[in-house]
């Protein structure tokens, strides 16, 4: 069993705690932005986005504050740290407010994108007077999509014996929940109540795309205002959380190295003076292999960063060698072949098993060497033909504003 200190309740409750001292100040700005610097065009999309933004800092102070959950997989449940704990409120009210708190966000999602189509296009149609009843439906949703599960939660004493007897390494305690037993419940609630919310974004985007792009509407619209609303859509996905930045992308992407370094590093040194006897025919291979692994780890985390945009085949950069000026064409390429180079690392290892369990004594010997060097060649070479091609930049970004406007 796992002692060490970051395996403690102690350590996840002081994470926690400390996280929501960093978001708590900005969610308070959030707060002071949505009310007070929402620019003029955008006023009707106000208290969506305040909706929107309650949700968001209840589902923080509830993961970081109040209930501070610890899930034990597999079991369907798991314990809780949080203020509420101490307080007394039972368990059960406080996996409820996690998973309803959740559906809250995803129901305010939905509102702040059906609010946009209602207030470009349905105002004066038979929409205005549906909404509210599409809108009080997903909020009937979000209290009471998880109250199945939550009716049929099994006597603890009896789960607890359920537990050891499945799972007889996981840790239980009085203050292990079991939500149920019964793994049926909790999954349809989640597939049912995630495929409306899912359903309905993807149906007012698509609707919002479509209206946007028909030539009625831009017909009918000065170049303008379509521009301004094309901007407003732009506008509301960045203002619904600092995740779609490319900030956030590099400032995450650094923190995952910061991390994965010291995994690298006893990674080398396992290598290195941990592997058995019995395998040091393949030690070099696993060297290489790591070797290649991190390099890819570092091209996407550091060097290059990429964003890539679908469906066009592209995308942007934000690593170090952008701020160096290297050409992105490079840094593409940098990219597909380190991922070719893991692939043909992989096939490598496989190899070098095959050659020395049952080929070593082969004509294989002396076919490895030229078989190895191709894999090499595709792997510098094979990207090479598309990337002849690349257009100029100037016509590219024509083409795509004309299909993707």
């Amino acid at each position: 069993m796992d002692t060490s200190h970051f395996s403690t309740p102690e350590f996840l409750t002081c994470t926690l705690h400390i996280l929501s001292i960093f978001s708590i100040p900005i969610h308070i700005l959030g707060f002071y932005c949505i009310i007070f610097e929402t620019p003029t065009p955008m006023k009707s999309a106000k208290l969506t986005m305040l909706n929107l933004h309650f949700w968001s800092i209840s589902l923080d102070v509830t993961l970081s504050i109040l209930v501070c959950p610890s899930t034990i997989i597999p079991v369907i449940g798991g314990y809780t740290f949080g203020v509420l704990n101490k307080l007394g409120v039972p368990a059960i009210v406080q996996w409820y407010m996690i998973l309803t708190t959740l559906l809250g966000v995803g129901a305010s999602f939905v509102s702040i994108i059906e609010n946009r189509y209602f207030m470009i296009f349905a105002v004066n149609s038979w929409w205005r007077h549906a909404r509210p009843f599409f809108i009080f439906f997903n909020y009937i949703v979000v209290f009471t999509g998880y109250i199945p599960p939550f009716s049929n939660t099994p006597n603890q004493s009896y789960a607890f014996s359920v537990v050891q007897q499945e799972h007889p390494t996981i840790p239980v305690s009085p203050s292990l929940f079991v939500i149920t037993l019964d793994r049926l419940w909790i999954f349809l609630a989640a597939v049912i109540t995630g495929s409306i919310f899912v359903t309905e974004v993807i149906l007012f985007n698509t609707l919002l795309m479509v209206k946007m792009r028909s030539k009625t509407y831009r017909t009918n619209q000065s170049l303008k205002t379509f521009d301004m609303q094309r901007k407003f859509l732009i506008g509301i996905a960045v203002q619904m959380n600092f995740l779609s930045t490319p900030e956030f992308l590099t400032s995450t992407l650094h923190i995952l190295s910061i991390l994965t370094t010291p995994i690298h590093i006893l990674g080398f040194y396992c290598i290195l003076f941990k592997t058995p006897k019995s395998m040091e025919s393949v030690k070099w291979c696993l060297l290489n292999s790591h070797f290649l692994n991190i390099f890819m780890d570092i091209s996407i985390n550091i060097l290059v960063c990429p964003v890539v945009i679908t469906p066009v085949i592209g995308g942007y950069t934000y690593g170090i060698l952008n701020q160096f000026g290297v050409p992105t064409m490079l840094q593409w390429y940098l990219l597909l072949t380190v991922f070719l180079a893991v692939g043909a690392i992989f096939v490598s290892i496989v190899e070098n098993r095959y050659y020395m369990m049952f080929a070593r004594s082969s004509c294989w010997r002396h076919g490895r060497y030229p078989f190895l060097v191709s894999n090499y060649f595709f792997v510098f070479t094979g990207y090479i033909p598309p990337l002849f091609n690349v257009p100029d930049g100037e016509y590219a970004l024509r083409v795509v504003e004309e299909r993707y406007p």
